[in-house]
């Protein structure tokens, strides 16, 4: 949930100016030990653009809309998997049920984008200091 409150924060709050790391992590209570890979893996994959220097940091490289929540819970599984541990015997256990309780996911995030959780938001009441009046962003 970390990966998308960071993305939610840059599309509903992040204006076009590029954000800090470490202030999109302040701003939502978030550790930097999991969500730096991560922030990697989405630059990389073309989600969020880097911005280097003083006024640097990051931004959407997309529009909300074009920004599939499951395109990046597929990313964000792949970078899961390559730090969890060895798996043990009780891993094989639960394995087959959370693929399929994965799989189900993906449906249902596969329909959402960036621009329905800053509806929601907006919905929501949730401050947004980019919002021009009562309009939606």
């Amino acid at each position: 949930m970390a990966t998308y409150t960071v993305l939610l924060e840059l599309a509903y709050r992040g204006g076009t100016d590029p954000r800090r790391l470490r202030d999109l992590l302040e701003a939502n209570n978030l550790s930097p030990r999991y969500l730096e890979p991560v922030v990697q893996a989405l630059v990389k994959e073309g989600i969020l653009v880097s911005h280097r220097g003083p006024k640097g940091g990051y931004a959407l490289a997309k529009s909300r809309q074009e920004v599939n929540l499951g395109q990046v819970a597929r990313l964000v599984a792949g970078v899961d998997r390559e730090v969890d541990e060895q798996e043990s015997d009780l891993f094989g256990v639960v394995k087959g049920i959370v693929q399929e309780a994965e799989v189900k996911a993906m449906v249902y995030l596969d329909g959402l984008t960036l621009q329905d959780l800053c509806n929601l938001a907006y919905r929501s009441g949730i401050h947004n200091p980019w919002a021009m009046g009562d309009t939606p962003i």
